[in-house]
């Protein structure tokens, strides 16, 4: 039978895409996060449900249960939805199914279109789908960092995605191989002004003014964001 390890759950909801990483290990302690674009405006936006795990001698269930609690960078958007969702997998992987009951009743509530992708079939590194296109990715950077990841700036016209790796060296389109930066730092990265190393330390390089020195010596990346990252710098240097 073929494993669940490296599957990915895509459920088409009503408002928007929902991607599921699953892994047969997963426990209601364990850390899971998905991520969905809504249909309205393409927006990324990243949960993370508390999870219980069930199963019979025929399937494995998932009941995620999504609170506002959980997620106070969303408490300012309107139309976010909360509630519970249950992914129902057949073991042998002949069919899932998926079920959203919302907090606000049952008009909210419904089934969703599911299925199966292989991620380990896909030339990538993510956990999740590869988001191809840049502004797709700035905006689930916008909605998940906030802010620049050196500097703290959070003036979104001020700050752009910035690639750890470029395609050429094998970086993809996916949040573990970018970070927001604001855009005069970012022109600096990409033409070698200042280093990031795999640690998260930031190292200005002797070209760079006294004004950048300045700004970026003793500067780090936090270490959620190191640890997200930490591969992708380490394959640039």
């Amino acid at each position: 039978m073929k494993s669940l390890l490296g599957l990915c759950v895509r459920v088409d909801w009503t408002h928007a895409v929902e991607y599921l990483p699953i892994h047969p290990q997963h426990e209601r302690s364990m850390p899971f996060e998905t991520i969905e674009q809504l249909r309205e405006n393409g927006t990324w936006m990243r949960y993370r449900p508390r999870v219980v795990r069930s199963q019979t001698p025929n399937t494995i269930t998932y009941k995620l249960r999504y609170e506002a609690k959980d997620h106070p960078e969303y408490s300012r958007l309107e139309d976010t939805y909360w509630g519970i969702s249950a992914i129902k997998i057949a073991k042998d992987l002949s069919s899932v199914e998926a079920f959203w009951e919302d907090y606000r009743g049952t008009e909210m509530s419904g089934p969703g279109s599911a299925s199966l992708t292989d991620e380990g079939q896909r030339q990538r590194t993510s956990a999740f789908p590869t988001i191809r296109n840049q502004t797709q990715l700035r905006s689930l950077l916008l909605a998940t960092d906030e802010e620049c990841a050196i500097t703290g700036e959070k003036t979104q016209c001020a700050i752009e995605c910035a690639h750890l790796l470029d395609v050429k060296h094998g970086g993809f389109e996916v949040d573990e191989n970018a970070i927001l930066m604001r855009a005069d730092l970012h022109c600096l990265f990409d033409s070698n002004g200042f280093k990031i190393l795999p640690d998260g330390r930031v190292i200005p390089g002797r070209s760079l003014s006294p004004y950048y020195v300045k700004l970026l010596t003793g500067k780090r990346l936090s270490l959620e964001l190191t640890n997200r990252v930490g591969a992708s710098l380490a394959k640039r240097h």
